[in-house]
């Protein structure tokens, strides 16, 4: 019996291993979970017109799959199949075909990797563009090289920091006869280009300016700085805010100290209990980039203490922070009002049910708890320099880089923020393990 399996097991093709971990995958994900980002960007496809409150390019390719596919499914399918294969392209590099896909779908149904890529979220989205363009730009042949640098393109129209993610997947993928510093200097350039040049393209797509940074994060960032400054007067805080749309005229410090909190910027602009009116007018949000100038650079420390505060919510380390933000999410949409624009109103199968419910469950365990992989990815980094692991440190910097630009665009303590940094902790782990049954194989094999 035993050899009849193991007979089976060989003649899988390693594709149609791929295959069936990415139908687990989709059975338990179909139709492709929805948020309010996710509904918004949907609304936006569906009517064509853009804002920049989410990245455009994500909107435009929606349009363009609901001509085949309505709802989110087919944005599911694209996310994730670039996921899955991407993974297995990179494992390949180390592995046999089919072990390598063993280990892929592993890495991809590991809960924490696999519940973000389960919703339609750009985080999503640009991970599955970026483990496809790191699985491209290390080809030997120049198109496909070309098609790597492509996805990347669209990673970083995802979301603009996704370029910290990118540089050291460009570096390690640079195969230039040159000293280390001029490689540095090309990987640079390219990143820069990959950048700029998105942005571009964002801002070409764009129909609506809504200035999301002027309205969200920035008055956070002002909350938080004037906060960590301890007590001032009203006049001395007018002063720094000259322009800015206040909602409040009196006792400034300690209606700021009550409504700041480091998990969202939302009360500081909603509710009666609010700090500031949303800025309207391209002299209020002129006076808010000043005011934020001056806070920053007048009050470094401040400004990085209040950060810092942000930062530790978002790696779930906080001292009675019990509750992580969306580790696990699977809900069609977060309003039922919204069923009829969707033109979706799928219920979960029993199989789905029974995932949900054990996920519900460890949804708070450590297992999706950032600092862990954090200051794992630090230690794995150490050892992989001293042992010259270069495809490993490549990954490790790419996750640990994307989870520290963070540190100062955080908005909230969202864990799909975290995805990037457990997939390529997860896959760094999973490629040193089979690099080292590799060896072992080479070792123990007759000469």
């Amino acid at each position: 019996m035993l050899e009849r399996l193991r007979r089976i097991r060989i003649t899988i093709e390693p594709t149609t291993i791929v295959l069936v971990g990415w139908a687990f995958f989709l059975v338990y994900a179909y139709p492709g979970y929805m948020s309010t980002d996710s509904v918004d960007q949907l609304n936006q496809a569906r009517a064509f017109h853009f804002t920049d409150w989410h990245p455009p390019l994500m909107a435009y390719e929606w349009a363009l799959l609901e001509l085949f596919i309505t709802g989110p499914f087919g944005m599911l399918l694209v996310q994730s199949a670039l996921f899955f294969f991407g993974v297995h392209l990179l494992l390949a590099r180390v592995a046999t075909p089919r072990t390598a896909a063993i280990a892929a779908v592993i890495v991809c149904l590991f809960p924490p990797v696999a519940t973000t890529m389960a919703v339609i979220w750009k985080d999503s989205q640009m991970a599955g563009y970026l483990v496809m363009g790191a699985a491209l730009i290390i080809s030997p042949r120049r198109r496909i090289r070309g098609l790597g640098y492509a996805c990347l393109f669209v990673a970083c129209g995802m979301r603009y920091n996704a370029a910290a993610a990118i540089a050291p997947l460009v570096f390690y993928a640079l195969r230039l006869p040159m000293r280390w510093w001029k490689r540095l200097g090309v990987t640079a350039l390219i990143t820069i280009a990959l950048f700029f040049s998105s942005s571009w393209l964002g801002e070409l797509l764009t129909d609506e300016h809504q200035y999301p940074w002027s309205s969200s994060l920035a008055l956070m960032d002002l909350s938080g700085t004037i906060r960590e400054l301890g007590p001032a007067s009203d006049d001395e805080i007018r002063d720094e805010l000259e322009g800015c749309p206040l909602a409040i005229h009196d006792h400034l410090y300690q209606q700021i100290y009550a409504t700041y909190n480091p998990r969202t910027w939302w009360y500081l602009t909603h509710g009666d209990q609010r700090i500031f009116d949303p800025p309207a007018t391209d002299e209020q949000r002129a006076a808010i980039a000043r005011a934020w100038r001056r806070m920053v650079f007048g009050h470094p420390r401040a400004y990085f203490t209040h950060r810092r505060r942000v930062f530790w919510h978002l790696l779930g380390s906080k001292q009675g922070d019990e509750e992580l933000w969306s580790s696990v999410y699977h809900n069609i949409t977060e309003d039922p009002m919204w069923i009829p624009i969707l033109h979706h109103d799928a219920k979960p199968a029993a199989f789905q049910r029974w995932e949900q419910k054990w996920l519900d469950r460890h949804m708070n365990d450590r297992m999706f708890r950032p600092y862990l992989y954090f200051w794992a990815t630090v230690l794995a980094l150490i050892v992989c320099g001293v042992l010259v692991r270069t495809g490993e440190l490549a990954l490790l910097a790419s996750g640990l880089l994307y989870e520290l630009s963070y540190l100062v665009v955080a908005p909230s303590p969202d864990n799909r923020y975290s995805h990037w940094m457990f997939t390529m902790f997860t896959l760094a782990g999973m490629r040193s393990l089979l690099d080292a049954r590799a060896a072992a194989r080479r070792r123990s094999s007759p000469p």
